[in-house]
């Protein structure tokens, strides 16, 4: 989970590896999760999650080993 410093939402990352990543907000008050976006590699396995002070969202696909920039409508892959 990570918060984003910027509009105060948490975000978290729901994961079923070599399936499908999600991307969702959490609603602190209630423990609801919203779902804002999933991956469409099938083999991803996206465990971290990460937001910088300005705003940009980062995970890590740990079996394809990438570290990725997302955003609402997705995630795209960077390799390192």
């Amino acid at each position: 989970m990570a918060w984003n410093p910027l509009d105060g939402t948490m975000y978290g990352i729901a994961v079923v590896c070599s399936v499908q990543s999600s991307l969702y907000t959490i609603d602190l008050a209630s423990g609801a999760a919203t779902l804002v976006c999933t991956t469409d590699v099938p083999s991803a396995c996206d465990v971290g999650l990460t937001i910088d002070g300005a705003g940009n969202f980062y995970g890590h696909d740990i079996v394809n080993d990438f570290l990725e920039d997302v955003d609402n409508y997705g995630f795209d892959r960077y390799h390192f």
